[in-house]
């Protein structure tokens, strides 16, 4: 079990106990995949790392080097800080892998297009 809101680093008892007189100014980790752990347990860290998992699976299986990039870059940054936790953030990661996913299954189909239509052509003639 998650504790559900990650900004147990602000309670008051917790700064009280480092003898501070008011809460911690930081509210997450600077980790991604630990902040995923801690707000959803061990099921929700699991599943988000299966996630980043399978999407470097389908870059590579596909050979799909801007992906695989994209992905190195992000997990790298997912190391340090916790862009999810934002709406740009989201935004900025669906939308790129949205892209770059979408692309390389436009590549693969603007290829068998054009089979399709060399092969009708020699039907036709």
């Amino acid at each position: 079990m998650g504790l559900a809101q990650a900004n147990v680093l602000k309670s008051d008892a917790y700064a009280q106990s480092l003898g501070y007189d008011a809460a911690l100014p930081f509210g997450n980790v600077h980790n991604q995949f630990l902040n995923e752990w801690v707000q959803f347990g061990l099921l929700g860290g699991s599943l988000f790392a299966a996630g980043i998992v399978w999407l470097f699976v389908i870059a590579i299986r596909k050979k799909d080097f801007l992906l695989f990039v994209f992905l190195v870059i992000e997990s790298l940054f997912f190391l340090v800080e916790v862009p999810l936790d934002r709406a740009q953030g989201i935004v900025f990661f669906m939308f790129c892998i949205s892209i770059l996913v979408a692309s390389q299954k436009a590549r693969l189909g603007g290829e068998s297009n054009k089979e399709r239509i060399g092969n009708q052509t020699t039907a036709t003639a």
